[in-house]
């Protein structure tokens, strides 16, 4: 069924081209010239955009008439944008253009909008959707346990996944932990380390430091 729905808004393409193009036909052989307006696709799905991502998509307009075609108009709400400028004037006969949407969300969630325009050549209108969304993982387990043992033995290695379930990439950074180590250890443990290592570098600064003495001079 979906494959059978999906087929709609391409055969709708092709019939609008072919009344065009017989509109086209007609105007000719009446000697009068007509702009003739065709444009593709009528509806983007932008898809899933990280929050402060943006991402474009192009509408190809065609002028299948032998009179200079003028469209306008299309202004959509935020976090769509479009630009106009490759279309701006007059598109000759048998020319093409093209108009660029883009959707930048600053907000997670589903959008919508149209773009209505209008044009010397009737109305028209492209339908734009999209989604955005924030990184979003799954981690399993949440806790290991490696069972007792000597310090410092070997222990068997044991697995943690993480699943990504937003519609984002995800970026991910770890750290080593010991064996039964919190994570308050954790961080105890490279507070520490990093005061050793300061204190380290100090030693080396007094080590080569130039070196004074003072003898008291007395006087008989």
């Amino acid at each position: 069924m979906r494959g059978k729905i999906g087929l709609w808004p391409t055969g709708l393409q092709v019939l609008l081209l072919v009344g065009l193009m017989f509109v086209v036909a007609r105007a000719r052989a009446d000697g009068a010239p007509a702009p003739s307006l065709w444009l593709s696709p009528l509806e983007i799905h932008f898809g899933s955009v990280p929050i402060g991502g943006q991402t474009q998509r192009a509408v190809d307009v065609r002028n299948l008439g032998n009179a200079p075609l003028r469209i306008d108009g299309g202004n959509v709400a935020p976090p769509f944008r479009i630009d106009l400028d490759t279309c701006a004037g007059e598109v000759a006969g048998g020319a093409s253009c093209r108009i660029v949407f883009t959707f930048a969300p600053r907000d997670a969630g589903d959008y919508e909008d149209t773009s209505n325009g209008a044009s010397n050549a009737g109305p028209w209108g492209v339908t734009l959707r999209g989604r955005a969304a924030a990184p979003e993982i799954q981690v399993s387990p949440l806790s290991l346990d490696f069972g007792r043992g000597p310090v410092d033995g070997d222990y068997p290695a044991q697995v943690v996944t993480v699943t990504n379930i937003g519609g984002v990439p995800v970026a991910v950074s770890y750290t080593h932990l010991r064996a039964h180590e919190t994570v308050l250890d954790l961080v105890c443990r490279l507070l520490l380390e990093k005061k050793k290592k300061t204190s380290s570098r100090n030693q080396a600064v007094m080590h080569h430091a130039p070196t004074t003495s003072y003898v008291p001079q007395h006087t008989v």
